[in-house]
């Protein structure tokens, strides 16, 4: 399910996530400039974290740039469903949700976008992006994401893969 999205380049975030992470080199920091989707499966020890700190942060299984800008999200509900079932009980526990935001505006990180930058270009600098590139296994981090953003919903994940949304 391909989707072109718009996003916008940071060059100087950009260019010291490289320098910071060097084996990373085509890394990108930037902001959504297009509305869409992002899911990302919690479990209940993760979503407890959430409510009492009140920011979503992040897991410990991303690789330390990820980690450094937020937590991972993905584009394909479908997919980051199907991954949060296959890790339950393992790597995530057996209570699980997914969260939902809308990614317009947002700053994410991405470890492979399918673009590259121009290091000698404007600081800002417009990019097209396949939305697919956010996920299950590669998602983009987002900074700055709070259960009580108007935009951020919650639903329950059953053993049969359906959400059941919570208010």
């Amino acid at each position: 399910m391909p989707r072109e999205i718009v996003v916008v380049a940071d060059r100087n975030a950009t260019l010291g996530a490289r320098d910071r992470w060097p084996m990373f080199n085509e890394a990108v920091v930037g902001r959504f400039d297009t509305p869409f989707p992002l899911y990302r499966v919690l479990d209940g020890t993760e979503l407890e974290r959430i409510l009492a700190d009140g920011k979503v942060t992040g897991g410990r299984y991303a690789a330390a740039p990820e980690r450094a800008h937020g937590a991972s999200w993905g584009y394909d509900v479908s997919a980051v469903i199907q991954g949060g079932l296959r890790q339950s009980g393992g790597r995530l526990g057996p209570d699980l949700y997914v969260a939902k935001i809308d990614a317009f505006d947002r700053r994410f990180f991405h470890l492979s976008p399918g673009f590259d930058i121009d290091p000698a270009g404007p600081e800002e600098q417009e990019r097209a992006m396949d939305a697919g590139r956010c996920n299950w296994g590669l998602g983009c981090s987002v900074v700055d994401v709070r259960p009580d953003d108007t935009d951020f919903e919650l639903y329950e994940l059953d053993a049969h893969g359906q959400l059941h949304r919570m208010e």
